[in-house]
C-alpha cells in the first residue's frame, strides 16, 4: 500500500514523505506508520479482511529521535 497525498497537518508532520513523493519515489505507508490496534501487518488483504475494525496507527519517527508525534485513529 503506497501513500498517494498528504494533507497539511500530515505535510508538517512528516516532511520527508512529501519531499520523497516529489522526487517520484514511491512511499509505502509501512515505511512512516506503525500500526497499533490491531497487531497487525499494514497491507491490503488485512485491512479488507478487518474491514469493521478501528486502527489506530503511529506515526514512525523520522529524525533519529525515538519520540512518535502523532497517532491516527480511524475506521
Amino acid at each position: 500500500m503506497k501513500i498517494l497525498q498528504l494533507g497539511d497537518g500530515l505535510v508538517k508532520l512528516c516532511p520527508h514523505v512529501l519531499v520523497d513523493m516529489a522526487a517520484g519515489k514511491r512511499v509505502v505507508m509501512n515505511k512512516v506508520f506503525t500500526m497499533i490496534h490491531p497487531l497487525m501487518e499494514i497491507c491490503y488483504d488485512n485491512i479488507h479482511h478487518f474491514m469493521n475494525a478501528v486502527y489506530l496507527l503511529q506515526i514512525k519517527p523520522f529524525d533519529g529521535s525515538n519520540t512518535t508525534k502523532l497517532a491516527l485513529k480511524g475506521k
